[in-house]
């Protein structure tokens, strides 16, 4: 069994067959160029993204670096407070023991003078 076309139908079988490879061509194309443009506007999100994220980097960094002035100037006023505390507890301890020491100097005086008076007369006889 030979299957003989006309004329006619071998052209309208070249032309379909025209068309679908046109087609498949400008879908390629299509294809293609959307893959591109999808190329060229990731890039763009990308590079807006980069943009973004070191704006966002530099703008932490400056608020801990701000964070760190702000701690450092409390810790400074604190150590000033604890130092200016210690001076008046190490004054007052100096004055208990200043008076202190008197007192004891003033019982061993107290003492001593009591004293005195056998030894001169020891001394006397």
């Amino acid at each position: 069994m030979v299957i003989s076309l006309s004329l006619d139908t071998w052209v309208s079988l070249a032309v379909v067959v025209t068309a679908a490879a046109s087609l498949y061509a400008a879908l390629r194309r299509d294809i293609k160029g959307e893959t591109g443009s999808l190329r060229v506007e990731l890039k763009q999100d990308i590079a807006e993204l980069r943009t973004e994220l070191k704006q966002e980097i530099a703008d932490t960094r400056t608020e801990l670096k701000q964070d760190m002035v702000e701690l450092r100037t409390e810790l400074k006023q604190d150590m000033a407070e604890l130092r200016t505390e210690l001076k008046q507890d190490m004054a007052e301890l100096r004055t208990d023991l200043k008076t202190d020491i008197a007192r004891l100097d003033d019982r061993i005086y107290g003492l001593a003078a009591g004293m005195r008076p056998p030894w001169e007369q020891k001394r006397a006889d």
